[in-house]
């Protein structure tokens, strides 16, 4: 009994140790329907809602391809539509989400809780999400997308980043048959203070 009650304190430490001594883990859940998957695009409609019913001041700061930079303030509607670029990328219903898979990891480091989405079809529009998570609170912090889009004469990237409560970023990437490539980004602003 004695050396049963050893081995266990032994394997308790040596786990605790491994646990510490590790910035992340990670777990995988199938793609059933089953699993649910976090609803970005009900994350963003709510932030859509707050900003609608908040007298925010908002502003954007588009950065051309040549590089020269614009800013300029813009209304809750201009702000809703580029929104809803950000719902439109919602992978979550039953249907979208078969061709997807999930993978959660933990980041003692930063004390995140992140969950990434990725098809195994490398052909499907939405190339990626990830969902940072506070770990204290369960609150989102960052929401990351990267879609691929095809057409007969580019290819274009759309890396869209939002803070959540602060602002939002969309970097279009164009490469045409051509050669030639730009990007173009678009940052909006409406409680980021940083």
């Amino acid at each position: 009994m004695k050396q049963n009650i050893l081995l266990l304190l032994f394997a308790c430490a040596f786990g605790a140790y491994s646990c510490k001594n590790k910035s992340a883990t990670a777990t995988t859940t199938s793609n059933a329907n089953t699993t649910h998957f976090f609803s970005i695009g009900n994350f963003f409609m709510s932030e859509d809602k707050e900003v609608e019913t908040t007298p925010y001041l908002i502003y954007q700061i588009t950065t051309k391809a040549n590089g020269t930079k614009d800013s300029s303030t813009i209304n809750k509607t201009v702000f809703a539509s580029l929104a809803r670029q950000f719902i439109a990328c919602d992978i979550s219903n039953s249907v979208q989400k078969q061709a997807y898979k999930e993978v959660a990891f933990k980041d003692n480091a930063t004390k995140n809780i992140t969950l990434n989405y990725s098809p195994a079809n490398k052909h499907l529009p939405i190339q990626s999400i990830d969902v940072l998570f506070d770990e204290a609170t369960n609150n989102v912090r960052r929401i990351f997308i990267r879609q691929a889009l095809y057409n007969k004469d580019s290819s274009t990237t759309v890396l869209y980043s939002w803070k959540a409560n602060k602002s939002f970023t969309i970097t279009k990437s164009v490469v045409k048959k051509d050669g030639t490539k730009y990007t173009e980004q678009q940052y909006v602003n409406w409680n980021d203070n940083n």
